[in-house]
């Protein structure tokens, strides 16, 4: 669980108004404590949920045996939908057989390599995975 002390709660608060303020001119103002509070409680959950994501999606990823979790790395989740991942190998059948390991895990509807390129003596690359259920 994230925890951020309440000292921080006014900081945050300022900085959400000051957001708010300028895309949607609502007047700093308006937001009350209790609104922040709920907000700054969404913007926990919503963070724990992506932090969990990630931690299963890590779990998965300790089967795929070619390529070690320290050298894969989240770009972005979009939740319930897709992962892209980043990541480098100095072998680069190892990007070929995690590719197609993943695309036979059945919860993921699309596993697609966007970019690989090479350099520094490592093959670097990008992988878009697309959840089952996802749009």
């Amino acid at each position: 669980m994230l925890y951020l002390p309440y000292l921080h709660l006014e900081k945050y608060k300022a900085l959400l108004s000051n957001k708010v303020n300028k895309t949607n001119q609502i007047d700093k103002e308006q937001i009350i404590k209790a609104d922040t509070l709920e907000m700054m409680q969404n913007f926990i959950n919503e963070y724990n949920d992506i932090y969990n994501n990630r931690n299963l999606f890590y779990e998965d990823v300790k089967n795929f045996y070619e390529l070690k979790s320290e050298n894969l790395y989240i770009d972005s989740i979009v939740l319930n939908k897709s992962i892209k991942i980043s990541g480098c190998s100095s072998n680069f059948d190892s990007i070929i057989n995690f590719t197609q390991k993943l695309k036979l895990n059945s919860n993921y509807k699309k596993v697609e390599i966007l970019s690989v390129s090479f350099s520094n003596g490592l093959n670097r690359f990008i992988i878009q995975i697309d959840k089952i259920g996802s749009e």
